[in-house]
């Protein structure tokens, strides 16, 4: 099971919320879970220019260390799955090597 939240998320959840977090870290430290490494605020970034990113920062898991989460998203998604060969340039900048993403089913070969 993963989990994908936000910074806004963390944020709230810190100020409102406490034993929701430390729900989270009881589930991380289980390790039945993982966390997707996640846009810091659900933005749309991505898909203007890499420079708007690198100023948003990283993605939010890839923070949570430092909110002593003990644990980094390691797979990539984005808002609304978005994907693109830029965006995927961007991931891997990052040192992430997999993203959830919307995809297209591959068409239906038929018999000829």
């Amino acid at each position: 099971m993963s989990f994908s939240i936000t910074a806004t998320a963390l944020e709230q959840m810190a100020a409102f919320a406490p034993e929701v977090l430390a729900s989270f870290r009881r589930l991380l430290a289980s390790g039945a879970v993982e966390l997707l490494a996640e846009t810091s605020h659900h933005s749309l970034a991505a898909l203007y220019s890499p420079r708007r990113v690198r100023r948003a920062g990283a993605p939010a898991p890839r923070r949570l260390p430092d909110a002593g989460w003990g644990a980094t998203g390691k797979v990539f998604r984005n808002t609304e799955l978005i994907a693109s060969d830029a965006v995927a340039a961007q991931v891997a900048a990052l040192g992430l090597r997999r993203a959830v993403h919307r995809g297209r089913r591959p068409p239906v070969r038929r018999a000829p």
